[in-house]
């Protein structure tokens, strides 16, 4: 297939994303090694981790609603700014050793809420630089950058620097996001695209657009239930990822972390066969993501051992990332401009609260059962869901046709 040469701005947002990834993937690892040199309680620390995840649901609705009423460029410069300055001043803070407990939990929340909108901003960049028909090809850079900064490269970065000093990270962390905001600074003016079917200007968004566009369009609702449903599944056994390793497979700590570079490594697989293969329609991703999926679960539940572990982890990873990929680029073919971040952030904040759900389920049915149980369950779950998801997809595929 002809390579296809996107535009020079496009891959500003490339490198932004990885930039701001990688400070992401940093602050995964640093921010519980800080709280655990601060405090040994395991509530404490698991209230730096809800802090940081929380506003991925409470607040994605109105980053979304943010993202489509102001200017995204500056919205997406503002986001890394403010990141830097909050980790800049922790830095110092660290520096002196005089860091108390709350400032790290209302900087986790701070630094969730900017990276909720972060995200959410520049989902919305790509479909304004980017031709339609080149969305996939697009979009699986961008994952792979996401990947490469928040789970390959990232964490383990950030341990290495906290081990040179713990005031190392967050200031690498701020470098990088400085680098992103001269990245973006760089852009050039946006406009949304004016169609006939889209005049401008629109009606000013209200916080429940999103969600109204996701249940009364056709599309968006079957990537969205589709999303849902997968999400919800993957969490139900990813959670207990870790009692999984430890306790059917007899490794510790070291081998948990060689796992998940595994599946790291399976999602950039994913996402480079998205950008060589645009081509493929919604209906044969969601077949091969689901049934891939299904299988890779029914053989974990059933064969407890490393190499089989180490290949489904793999194939699930490969496997979300070529979800993402196109269902992301549909999702944006099935969205008007003005309206894309809104949808993004009802989206996001659907399939996140699916994923706690899940893993929540996940946890009940592994103490009723066992670890492998909930596995066996999960793999049933996915392979019985297969045939209507499909089927579903296949009348969401002709949003990938370009518009005219």
């Amino acid at each position: 297939m002809t390579a296809v040469a996107l535009p020079r701005s496009y891959y500003r947002v490339v490198g932004a994303t990885g930039l701001t990834n990688l400070a992401d993937g940093i602050r995964m690892a640093v921010f519980p090694l800080l709280a655990s040199t601060i405090t040994s309680s395991a509530v404490a620390i698991a209230a730096v981790f809800a802090a940081g995840q929380a506003p991925l649901i409470v607040f994605g609705l109105w980053a979304g609603r943010l993202a489509d009423t102001m200017d995204r460029q500056r919205l997406a410069q503002g986001s890394a700014l403010g990141r830097m300055l909050i980790l800049l001043a922790l830095c110092c803070f660290v520096f002196v050793g005089a860091t108390p407990l709350w400032l790290v939990i209302v900087a986790a929340a701070v630094l969730g809420i900017s990276e909720v909108l972060s995200d959410n901003v520049s989902g919305t960049l790509v479909p304004m630089l980017v031709p339609e028909q080149h969305l996939e090809r697009a979009n699986s850079r961008i994952v792979g950058s996401q990947i490469l900064g928040n789970e390959l490269i990232g964490p383990a970065l950030g341990g290495l620097l906290f081990v040179l000093g713990a005031w190392v990270p967050f200031l690498t962390n701020a470098a990088l996001l400085g680098g992103a905001v001269l990245l973006l600074a760089a852009l050039p003016i946006l406009e949304p695209r004016c169609t006939e079917e889209e005049p401008l200007p629109m009606p000013a968004p209200r916080l429940l657009d999103g969600v109204r566009s996701l249940r009364t369009n056709s599309t968006l609702a079957t990537i969205t239930w589709t999303s849902a449903a997968l999400a919800a599944v993957d969490a139900a056994w990813f959670a207990l990822l870790v009692l999984f390793v430890r306790d059917d497979l007899g490794f510790g700590a070291g081998g948990f972390g060689l796992f998940l570079t595994l599946g790291a490594f399976g999602g950039l697989a994913g996402a480079a066969t998205a950008d060589r293969r645009p081509d493929l329609s919604l209906s044969m991703v969601t077949a091969a993501v689901f049934s891939s999926a299904a299988v890779s679960l029914l053989a974990l539940g059933t064969f407890a051992n490393v190499a089989v572990t180490g290949v489904a982890l793999m194939a699930t990873s490969a496997g979300f990332a070529l979800w993402n990929v196109f269902v992301v680029s549909a999702r944006q073919r099935a969205t008007p401009i003005g309206t894309m971040g809104q949808v993004a952030g009802a989206y996001r904040t659907i399939v996140v609260s699916a994923s706690l759900v899940g893993a929540f389920v996940g946890g009940f049915v592994s103490d009723a059962l066992s670890i492998r149980g909930s596995l066996t369950a999960s793999g049933v779950i996915l392979l019985a869901l297969t045939p209507l998801a499909v089927r579903r997809m296949k009348e969401a595929e002709s949003t990938r046709l370009p518009s005219t």
